[in-house]
């Protein structure tokens, strides 16, 4: 009733988890429509070199906390 689609509830904690679905229900009409519009669209995750990725995240660190 809101307008939100999807709730996140990422603590970790499974029966507050479970609660939280209980008293959400299913996606329906609009929503279920945008919900597939979003899965249609998904593409395969590109690779990326994880070594590469963290030595610029140091670099960038390095220079922000040096600053």
């Amino acid at each position: 009733e809101a307008g939100g689609d999807v709730v996140l509830h990422c603590n970790g904690d499974l029966e507050e988890m479970r609660k939280g679905a209980y008293h959400c229900g299913v996606l329906d009409g609009e929503a279920l429509r945008r919900a597939d519009a979003v899965h249609a669209a998904r593409r395969p995750a590109r690779e990326v070199d994880i070594p590469a990725l963290e030595a610029k995240l140091a670099e960038l660190l390095s220079v922000t906390m040096n600053d």
